[in-house]
């Protein structure tokens, strides 16, 4: 699984380091609970700005938590963990979680895992279709995980429920001949993968809102097999109303609230 937290805007041209650790260094160590994931932490900052290092603003964070072929568990559990020892730290308390409750929308609680079936129960929309490429595979063959958030980026535009009003706006702008400057920009995210794709394996994206407030609106998406029905993973994304021209948050109206209340999809 991948949680990100986008803290600041990023342009072309501007410095970045990343700083990387590894922060489940316990549970490694003694193999506590079974622990069969490392869990890896990327913050990411601006470096040219002129201030001292301390003082770097935090653009992007990413917190994985990956999963470990037993072979390797048996390295990090025979005396050989301090290979690891340079990258062990804290999870930065900017890299929790802020919007989106990891557990509450991974774990179902009537017991179903999502599928072709349930995903048509539950109502969601139909926002992308198609076949993976290889691409968009590692030496593996396995599809990586940020071509499946790319699938779901490149079919976000057609969740019209969770956006009512960015239509209206444009509309009502056209009418006076000048371009609407609301868009939605995305604050957070988590995808988790259940089951890897590979090449040549096809998807279809269902969708909808899953929860609204007037400052951000979380909208929940999974890739699932056309052939089989089942899932390959979910991405839910936490998203506000955007200006473009004064780059700031835009609350929601209390009348276009009330309509993306009416769109929510319970269940998920």
């Amino acid at each position: 699984s991948c949680h990100m937290r986008y803290h600041k805007e990023m342009h072309p041209g501007q410095g970045i380091v990343v700083y990387t650790g590894i922060s489940n260094k316990e549970e490694l160590s003694s193999c506590q609970n079974g622990s069969q994931s490392l869990q890896i932490v990327h913050m990411m900052y601006y470096a040219n700005t002129g201030a001292p290092k301390d003082k770097w603003p935090l653009v992007f964070s990413l917190k994985e938590d990956i999963n470990i072929a037993p072979f390797w568990m048996h390295a990090l559990t025979n005396n050989n963990a301090d290979l690891c020892a340079p990258y062990w730290g804290r999870v930065p308390k900017k890299a929790d979680a802020y919007n989106i409750n990891a557990h509450k929308y991974t774990q179902s609680k009537d017991g179903q895992t999502m599928c072709l079936a349930r995903a048509d129960a539950l109502g969601l929309a139909v926002t992308g279709r198609g076949i993976f490429s290889p691409t968009e595979c590692d030496v593996a063959g396995d599809v990586r995980p940020y071509a499946l958030m790319g699938r779901v980026s490149d079919s976000v535009q057609h969740t019209p429920r969770a956006w009512p009003e960015i239509d209206t706006y444009a509309q009502h702008a056209q009418e006076n001949e000048h371009q609407s400057p609301l868009s939605g920009a995305l604050l957070e995210a988590l995808l988790v993968v259940y089951k890897t794709p590979m090449a040549g394996d096809g998807y279809v994206i269902r969708s909808g809102l899953i929860d609204v407030n007037v400052y951000t609106r979380l909208i929940y998406h999974c890739l699932l097999d056309t052939l089989t029905g089942e899932i390959w993973a979910t991405f839910i994304g936490a998203a506000c109303l955007f200006d473009m021209r004064t780059r700031k948050l835009v609350k929601v109206k209390d009348e276009d609230l009330q309509l993306l209340q009416q769109g929510i999809i319970t269940g998920v």
